[in-house]
């Protein structure tokens, strides 16, 4: 499932509250929703911890093409 929200209506609390509502809904099926993006998705990262959500570990994301220089870097994964 994927969370999409329209530049304009960012930073707004519908979002929080449809994720809010999807990860009620999950716990009630009696399983664990669980937050995946790209450690650089600042906004992302910051929805999913107001919306209660804890890092357990980062994950290194991969991408083909040509490589950006700036934003390439290795860093090890907390395990």
């Amino acid at each position: 499932m994927a969370v999409v929200t329209v530049p304009d209506h960012r930073r707004g609390s519908l979002t929080l509250a449809y994720v809010a509502g999807l990860t009620a809904d999950v716990r009630a099926r009696g399983r664990t929703a669980s937050w995946c993006c790209s450690r650089d998705d600042r906004p992302s990262r910051l929805l999913a911890r107001t919306a209660g959500f804890r890092l357990t570990r980062e994950y290194l994301h991969h991408a083909t093409g040509r490589a950006l220089e700036s934003r390439a870097r290795a860093t090890p994964v907390r395990v």
